[in-house]
């Protein structure tokens, strides 16, 4: 069976993403994000199956969110290190 990492994300808004990108080419010796995949994590939910993304979506989907504004005031950096 199939599973997937799973995370809750917010999407920038256009105005944003299109900061980020000019962020971005000022950084250097770095591999470019596509902006396609500019987004805010705010939790790991872990690996999921069909069956429980397919849930999780439509419980996701009944919600009602009320809109909110998030502030970045700092960037930060991190690398991934491969384990051995």
């Amino acid at each position: 069976m199939s599973h997937q990492k799973l995370f809750l994300a917010i999407t920038p808004t256009l105005g944003q993403i299109k900061q980020l990108t000019l962020v971005q080419e000022l950084v250097t010796n770095l591999r470019p994000v596509k902006p396609v995949n500019f987004h805010v994590t705010l939790f790991y939910i872990g690996l999921c199956d069909e069956l429980r993304k397919s849930k999780l979506c439509a419980e996701m989907d009944a919600q009602n969110w009320s809109k909110f504004r998030v502030n970045l005031t700092r960037l930060a950096m991190f690398t991934l290190t491969e384990s051995a």
